[in-house]
């Protein structure tokens, strides 16, 4: 995915757990975060509270990403002010055309975290 973002125009930040995904958020403070629920060191739905309760990244756009059941994941991550989820695999064109409405875009614009 981070390819896949990169390859059109946008700026990633990536983290490989729920503990650096936070840390990365506050440093580098994204124009959105794409949130697998599936993370170890804690897992999205606490990055998204976390995220959720620090200044730097509050009312940040959350995409979730997931392979979990989406009507399970879905009200846990609605609640937690995720603007929609994204089940794994994930295809390229919606998840481009997802990002450039939560951005409110057309177009790619940096800086995207995961």
């Amino acid at each position: 995915m981070n390819l896949r973002l990169r390859a059109n125009g946008y700026e990633t930040a990536l983290a490989e757990d729920g503990v650096t995904a936070v840390f990365v958020a506050r440093a580098e403070r994204p124009d959105l975060a794409l949130v697998d629920i599936g993370l170890p060191g804690g897992d999205g739905f606490s990055v998204m509270r976390r995220l959720q309760s620090l200044a730097a990244t509050a009312g940040m756009p959350m995409i979730v990403i997931t392979g979990r059941d989406p009507l399970t994941a879905w009200p846990n991550a609605e609640a937690l002010g995720a603007m929609t989820l994204l089940q794994k695999p994930v295809d390229t064109v919606k998840l481009l055309a997802t990002i450039a409405e939560a951005l409110g875009t057309t177009t790619a614009r940096p800086a995207v975290a995961e």
